[in-house]
């Protein structure tokens, strides 16, 4: 590999100065959105907050032409933030924090004409950033080109930020002959030094640094590589969901799954009985269990993906079926008074029917005595498992993160019995 130093030099000889107060807007067709949109041409997000963009998020605005992020909390940009917008013309990242940007950044933008990033506090950028970019630039003073020793590049942590799975680094090579050191660190702690880190679940909520010293005939430079997002369990769980700790919770102790193709919780969905069925099975500390070679249910075949579970279920009595006692209803959306029933049933399978009082007046305006769950929403109550409003809405679609709450609070709650194992 041959060697080069670079100083401090100008990245583009043809860049274009200008301020802030002399940027024009463009006159071209123009369909505004505030979100990600197919049909959108300007994505309008000023002044939002935005801390950090996942590389990929935009790919499907396949006619965005222009960018609008000035004003935002952005620290660093990942390398495919802009990938697959073919048809970019105008970036703007006026007034954010950054101080440099990935070599590549705009690799697949070939229709790029101006790029705004006055406001900044501006380090530096990786040499050769806008090579073969016929790119305007407008910036508050000219951003030098980083030296670099005997690498190339700036390097990147790279991988899906998430409790176990892998991070490693690209975006630089070192001489052939150069040697590494790494230092993982979470929360001001080393946690690893290897080339590459798994976070762990005590990581979760957190940001991952990485500094790499890379070594040459007595010669040391030092790069530091931080994420810009925090390390999560799902990538569709941040840290302000209403149910952040109770869905890590689960997650930690294996209830929810976390798997490598599982990036998602979809904590807005709603959850079916067959869900459920998983859940309460694993809450349970998933008890060795045959399931028998004729299922119970009709609807349930030995093929379907809870089998098991719901045949566990039927066995300990924590179901009876729906409908008729030949049928499960797998795929039916649960409710919230279903939740509570199988909940209760669970507990009594675990712990005995351990009484409580009935209060003799309903707490819930919309589940009366009369209910077919009015014990179990009551049972609910008093352990504390819901709250005391006016109405529980017992025929509402449960959704996934009020479940994980529900489960979060019946665990935290139970008595240290050892038939539960996480």
């Amino acid at each position: 590999m041959k060697r080069t130093r670079i100083g401090s030099i100008l990245l583009a000889s043809a860049m274009a100065i200008t301020t802030f107060a002399t940027a024009a807007p463009q006159a071209h067709a123009e369909v505004y959105c505030t979100s990600p949109e197919p049909n959108c041409t300007i994505l309008d997000w000023t002044g939002r907050g935005i801390e950090s963009i996942i590389p990929g998020s935009l790919s499907m605005m396949s006619d965005l032409e222009e960018v609008r992020l000035d004003g935002n909390r952005l620290t660093q940009l990942e390398l495919g933030t802009f990938a697959g917008l073919h048809n970019l013309k105008y970036v703007y990242l006026r007034y954010n924090q950054l101080t440099t940007l990935p070599l590549g950044l705009f690799d697949q933008n070939p229709q790029l004409r101006e790029v705004f990033l006055e406001g900044n506090p501006w380090d530096c950028l990786p040499p050769g950033f806008w090579d073969g970019k016929p790119t305007i630039v407008h910036s508050d003073y000219p951003i030098m080109a980083c030296f670099i020793e005997f690498c190339t590049g700036y390097p990147v942590i790279s991988g899906s930020i998430r409790v176990g799975q892998p991070l490693s680094i690209t975006g630089f090579d070192c001489d052939e002959e150069a040697e590494y050191a790494y230092t993982w660190e979470i929360g001001g702690n080393v946690v690893g030094t290897e080339a590459t880190y798994t976070p762990t679940a005590a990581d979760a909520g957190q940001r991952v640094m990485l500094t790499v010293d890379a070594m040459w005939q007595n010669e040391v430079d030092s790069y530091i590589a931080r994420t810009t997002r925090q390390v999560r369990w799902f990538i569709d769980v941040p840290s302000t969901q209403r149910f952040y700790e109770a869905i890590n919770y689960l997650a930690e102790r294996n209830i929810i799954s976390h798997g490598a193709t599982n990036d998602e919780f979809h904590p807005d969905r709603t959850l079916t009985r067959g869900e459920i069925a998983a859940y309460m099975y694993r809450l349970a500390g998933r008890p060795q269990f045959s399931a028998p070679a004729t299922g119970s249910f009709t609807d349930v075949p030995k093929t379907h993906m809870f089998y098991s579970e719901i045949e566990w279920l039927k066995t300990t009595g924590i179901t009876s079926g729906k409908g008729s006692p030949t049928t499960f209803k797998p795929s039916d959306t649960a409710t919230r008074g279903e939740l509570a029933a199988f909940l209760h049933r669970l507990d009594i399978y675990l712990f005995g029917n351990q009484p409580f009082t009935m209060p003799p007046t309903p707490s819930f305006t919309d589940v009366p005595k009369t209910h077919t769950f009015n014990w179990d929403v009551e049972w609910m109550l008093a352990k504390g498992i819901t709250s005391p409003n006016a109405q529980y809405h017992p025929e509402r679609e449960c959704l996934r993160d009020e479940f994980a709450a529900f489960m979060y609070r019946y665990m935290t709650a139970l008595p240290p019995v050892d038939v539960v194992r996480y």
